[in-house]
């Protein structure tokens, strides 16, 4: 969850990266993306992404721009529902 932190840093040119000039900006709008190339190649998991989404949440409105945007709310939504599937699945194996 870290590294989902400090990417949302990087976008937002805060905290150790206010200093680049505005560079981690120009990545904003591509943060859906991000998110998802992070997830397909097995660099962020699922419940990494849905224990930040979670903790955003509780957030006040600066903090929840990026888990907000309608890329990543529907890649979370997504990945809900895939979440609901395997625990489905799972229940089911259980049972035979």
């Amino acid at each position: 969850m870290e590294l989902l932190l400090t990417l949302e840093e990087y976008c937002s040119c805060e905290g150790v990266f206010e200093a680049d000039g505005g560079g981690g900006a120009r990545y904003a709008p591509l943060f859906a993306h991000l998110l998802r190339q992070l997830y397909d190649c097995d660099v962020v998991g699922e419940d990494a992404l849905l224990a930040w989404a979670d903790e955003k949440a509780a957030a006040d409105a600066e903090e929840r721009r990026y888990v907000e945007q309608a890329d990543v709310a529907r890649f979370l939504e997504w990945l809900r529902e895939e979440d609901e599937e395997d625990d489905e699945d799972d229940e089911e194996e259980d049972d035979d």
